[in-house]
């Protein structure tokens, strides 16, 4: 079970007849009536920890706070292995009173056991050989972008590998066919028009990663992101220092009005203070509150010179399903 819908998958979630059930979890309070972080009801056996960035700051005002329900995690006695990810916020920290026996991967980092080398992005997709503890274990090739998801590719073949729940055969024929998910980095229009990507920026990291693929796989267009700060997170005054560097991979960004869904549980940022504070960073800023403005705020757009990111959790007021709508209507003019 997945928190997301695949192209690849039917559905989110399917009872299977094997011996595992895979399960995504998260640190988010369970229910209205349960504060408790889901991921502790799950009775977990074998555990793959990507990162422990602090995020919801409604929910979990400090880092330490943050932190307690995933110590929590990684101490249960029924854990019997955890897979770790070496370059993951606060994950090393975290599993200083671990119960179980750590396996780390990372990217590119060799100091963990698995990592990737020989990354060569190739257009849509993207090719890497495989290694555990300096030694080749196999070629992977993937339709997904960016370096977040070479992370995560690692860490799951560490996991399936080390615990031989497929064969090397069969992961690799996996990775190869997988279509992502819908809203991570999905393309929006067709080849040979304006590439327009939308990506769920729900927090930081993810927003960050969205942003740091699409440059990587377009080095040398100009990338305007289109943003919605829709989270708690993105809205707290907390969290205004992440706008110093959140932006610094895109040429120009487009900060949607900010919603007021749950206002009162934190001090909300308006949309000139997020646009302010983007500028002061040295990236080109401005906002905007319907989906009409965009054609004139991007401009004159070439197939060969620009892409277009969306980043949010939201709607954007529609703007979606009216910008790819715009950009097929002037590219294949």
């Amino acid at each position: 079970m997945v928190g997301a819908l695949s192209p690849s998958l039917n559905g989110n979630s399917a009872t299977g007849t094997g011996k595992l059930f895979v399960l995504e979890g998260d640190e988010y309070p369970s229910a209205n009536w349960d504060a408790s972080s889901k991921f502790l009801h799950y009775n977990t056996d074998h555990l793959l920890l990507t990162s422990c960035e602090h995020d919801h700051f409604n929910i979990f005002p400090t880092v330490e706070e943050y932190l307690k329900p995933f110590q929590q995690l990684v101490s249960q006695p029924r854990l019997s292995s955890i897979v770790a990810c070496l370059d993951g916020s606060n994950v090393v920290t975290v599993l200083q009173k671990a119960a179980a026996p750590i396996t780390y991967y990372s990217a590119t980092n060799s100091s963990a056991e698995w990592y990737a080398t020989n990354i060569r992005l190739q257009g849509q997709a993207t090719e890497f050989t495989l290694m555990r503890a300096g030694k080749q274990v196999m070629l992977v090739t993937t339709q997904l972008l960016g370096a977040h998801n070479i992370q995560n590719i690692v860490g799951v073949s560490a996991f399936l590998l080390r615990n031989q729940t497929v064969s090397e055969s069969e992961l690799q024929a996996g990775i190869a066919s997988f279509l992502g998910v819908r809203r991570r980095l999905e393309l929006k229009t067709p080849v040979g028009q304006v590439p327009l990507y939308e990506d769920f920026g729900s927090s930081r990291a993810k927003l960050k990663a969205g942003i740091f693929a699409v440059r990587q796989h377009y080095p040398d267009r100009k990338l305007h992101v289109i943003f919605e700060p829709h989270t708690f997170s993105f809205r707290s005054r907390a969290a205004l220092p992440w706008y110093d560097d959140l932006f610094t991979e895109a040429d120009a960004v487009y900060v949607f009005q900010p919603h007021m869904h749950g206002a009162s549980t934190h001090e909300q940022l308006d949309q000139t203070e997020i646009v302010t504070r983007i500028t002061a960073s040295g990236v080109m800023a401005q906002g905007f509150s319907t989906k009409e403005q965009l054609p004139e705020l991007l401009g004159s757009l070439s197939p060969l010179k620009d892409t277009v990111l969306i980043e949010t959790s939201g709607e954007i007021g529609g703007a979606i399903p009216y910008l790819t709508k715009y950009l097929a209507s002037l590219t294949s003019a």
